[in-house]
């Protein structure tokens, strides 16, 4: 761990006052950190009596994790974690159990081949413990976590033979010990799980299939599928689906009925664009669709389920998106924010209607792309109901 040096300091504030948007939303403050190599973002998402912020950062051709712990009301960072290496590592998703923040990711300093990487950090941004898992010779990688309060629940994919891919859900305790492990019977010639979400009725997760290789090119489709606690190897049901040539489930989130995925399609001879879907926790039954669409690369990357409400962020051209949408996926409202160059927003915590804190990447103050948080109101709170 160290301090958060000059060349990373924080450039701030488009705006110190509310910027209005219009009647629905307005951001109060935007913060970029300045950082001299490719950024990423993946999450934000509270820690102790902060927010932390996760990322990952390409500098003289390694890719290195980001993890920022700022203060809610400044975005100023607090502290921050040097977990760099001479070979490519990446975190992409936390959860917090007890006193301690669990990232996950992965890690190919072992071997040069990628393995499971969780990595245990306490309030004080120092590393208490942290573990590696894989075969030397094959891929395992974590991509998103979620926890009972007892045990982590991490979903990836391992490599089961070369060049032939299954997702998978490890579990975990407190000390980094593997409960069991699942890799559940998706359909297709191979599968990666992005993310994961617990339910009364097990284990949710969601990623893309390889339905088809032809003339080198993969065609994919999402996948969302309910997996058994004892044994996350059985589906008690799962949708695929096919929207476009390439498909990607990025991000699922579950009330008691439905669950949520937000993700991104493309055909190979046009744009891409973004959605929001629903299914049913029942069966799996597709319910409802919210399609994003303009005339450049669109792609929704995170949502969040607040009360009978809806927040999306994502990609619209080449600027951010959010959106709030009803449970049937009804568009509230829905903006295009400009944060800086062409820009796009990767994740979002709502921890009030009117306090939303929005992760991205934006060009203006580095053209490879630097992360920016930016708190974001929602102007209709007498509609929200918790």
């Amino acid at each position: 761990m160290k301090k958060w040096v000059p060349i990373l300091a924080i450039s701030v504030i488009l705006a110190l006052m509310s910027v209005s948007l219009g009647s629905s939303v307005s951001v109060s403050w935007q913060v970029n950190y300045e950082m001299p190599g490719q950024d990423l973002a993946t999450l934000v998402s509270p820690a102790w009596d902060g927010i932390l912020l996760v990322g990952d950062e390409k500098y003289q051709g390694v890719w290195s994790p980001l993890v920022l712990f700022v203060d809610p009301e400044t975005a100023t960072v607090i502290w921050s974690l040097d977990l760099s290496s001479q070979h490519d590592r990446a975190l992409s998703d936390f959860a917090v159990m007890g006193d301690l923040a669990y990232l996950v990711g992965y890690n190919n300093d072992t071997n040069g081949k990628p393995n499971l990487w969780v990595v245990a950090v306490n309030s004080n941004g120092e590393v208490v413990a942290e573990v590696s898992i894989g075969l030397p010779d094959l891929w395992e990688s974590g991509a998103s976590v979620e926890t009972d309060g007892q045990y982590l629940y991490i979903a990836g994919m391992i490599e089961i033979s070369t060049n032939f891919y299954r997702a998978a859900v490890w579990v975990m305790d407190g000390n980094l010990n593997v409960i069991r492990v699942g890799m559940p019977n998706i359909p297709g010639l191979g599968s990666y799980a992005t993310s994961i979400a617990l339910h009364q009725d097990g284990i949710l997760i969601s990623g893309a299939s390889l339905v088809q290789v032809t003339e080198d090119i993969p065609y994919t489709d999402g996948f969302v599928a309910l997996l058994e606690y004892e044994n996350p190897s059985n589906t008690t049901w799962f949708s695929l689906v096919d929207l476009a040539d390439k498909d990607l489930f990025i991000r699922v989130k579950a009330d008691d009925g439905s669950c949520f995925v937000v993700g991104g399609s493309e055909n190979y001879t046009d744009d891409a664009f973004g959605y929001v879907l629903s299914f049913s926790m029942e069966n799996g039954s597709l319910e409802g669709s919210h399609k994003v669409d303009s005339n450049g690369d669109d792609i929704m990357g995170d949502l969040f389920v607040y009360g009978d409400v809806l927040y999306v962020v994502g990609e619209l051209g080449d600027d951010s998106y959010i959106a709030r949408l009803g449970l049937d996926l009804g568009v509230v409202w829905e903006e295009s924010l400009d944060m800086g160059g062409s820009d796009f927003a990767v994740s979002l915590y709502v921890c009030m209607s009117n306090k939303i804190y929005v992760l991205g990447v934006e060009t203006e103050s580095d053209p490879d792309g630097d992360l920016y948080l930016a708190l974001v109101s929602d102007h209709l709170v007498d509609e929200v109901k918790i």
